[in-house]
């Protein structure tokens, strides 16, 4: 997207991918041309605008999901620390309960 310099006049030209060639698109000359080139400056910084909040955005969710992840690996600590103080254990990854022989309840 610039002016260009064509015959004896400058003309402003977008340049547009069509297929897997650019081309180049006539906007217009004068003050036209120089409209046409504010917009599309102003259309390409909101289009780095909205990449740069949504790069942001991703960031923020990878910080919770970290955050949530350390949180359940602390809540699965608690909880097996909870299953064994009460006498539980773990067999296939099922919580069971101990068996307790006659002669140890007798104690």
């Amino acid at each position: 997207m610039a002016f260009e310099q064509r015959g004896s006049g400058v003309y402003y030209y977008r340049k547009e991918r069509q297929g897997g060639k650019v081309k180049s698109v006539y906007v217009g000359g004068g003050l036209l041309g120089a409209l046409a080139e504010e917009l599309d400056r102003e259309a390409k910084e909101d289009r780095a605008f909205k990449l740069r909040q949504r790069k942001a955005a991703a960031e923020a969710m990878r910080a919770i999901d970290q955050a949530s992840k350390e949180s359940w690996k602390e809540i699965r600590a608690a909880h097996e620390a909870a299953m064994i103080a009460a006498g539980y254990h773990k067999h296939n990854r099922q919580w069971r309960k101990k068996r307790v022989n006659k002669t140890e309840q007798d104690s």
